[in-house]
């Protein structure tokens, strides 16, 4: 590729990455509404068009950019996904130093937690948020029965289960895991030990608990009204 074009395109990807963190479903959201205003850029959209035709000069201009409307995004999905790649290779690595009795601990702590946002959420008044609430509270649960590799962890549930504990599905169980990690790596600043605020912040921002929680948590459905992904996010936390 052309060094021009090449930095062209660089400088686009830069520009829509600027201080996203791509973590939650609002940034990603955020990222191809700066997309959209750079493909609609007369004065970039021109740019590019010039550049490339210098070194495709048998296509005409409306084919460049129709050729540049399809890379732009091609190019931000691609990066959308090797980041993703990245984060759960890393996650996979971290979490991977957890002993097998923390994670018999995280099992039961997230069946705990499923049970305190059953609890919780049956309380509010509204009728149909309620209904809406306890029905993503369920489906953390893994109510199949279906072989996990999370039933290696559930010595403790079946120890002292006695009717009111969860069991958790392998999403909610891997965010709650997520949890400890981010924890264990934030715990210490530099010369002090962290505030709850500044561990809570970490644990809000971490790429791999959005990824979860937007799995587990968000619907297309939600609106500011409604109960969030953010608000059940924060209420696990508490908790934990």
């Amino acid at each position: 590729m052309n060094k021009e074009v090449e930095k062209y395109f660089e400088e686009i990807i830069t520009i829509c990455h600027k201080n996203n963190n791509l973590s939650s479903t609002e940034e990603r959201e955020l990222l191809f509404k700066t997309v959209h205003r750079k493909r609609t850029d007369k004065e970039i959209v021109s740019k590019g068009v010039i550049l490339i035709q210098s070194s495709v000069k048998a296509q005409s201009a409306k084919d460049i950019n129709n050729f540049l409307q399809i890379i732009i995004l091609e190019l931000i999905a691609e990066v959308i996904k090797a980041r993703r790649q990245l984060e759960e290779k890393t996650s996979a690595a971290k979490v991977s130093e957890i002993s097998d009795s923390d994670n018999k601990v995280l099992y039961y702590i997230s069946g705990y937690i499923i049970k305190y946002l059953e609890k919780k959420h049956s309380k509010q008044k509204n009728k149909q948020l309620r209904d809406r609430s306890l029905k993503t509270v369920s489906a953390l649960t893994n109510s199949s029965g279906a072989v996990s590799f999370t039933d290696k962890f559930s010595v403790w549930y079946d120890k002292k289960n006695r009717g009111g504990l969860k069991k958790p599905c392998e999403d909610f169980f891997c965010m709650i895991r997520e949890f400890e990690r981010v924890v264990r790596e934030n715990q210490y600043t530099e010369h002090n030990i962290a505030s709850k605020k500044e561990i809570k912040e970490k644990v809000l921002e971490a790429f791999m608990i959005q990824h979860y929680a937007d799995k587990l948590f968000y619907s297309e459905f939600s609106s500011e009204e409604d109960v969030s992904d953010m608000c059940f996010l924060e209420d696990c936390l508490e908790i934990f």
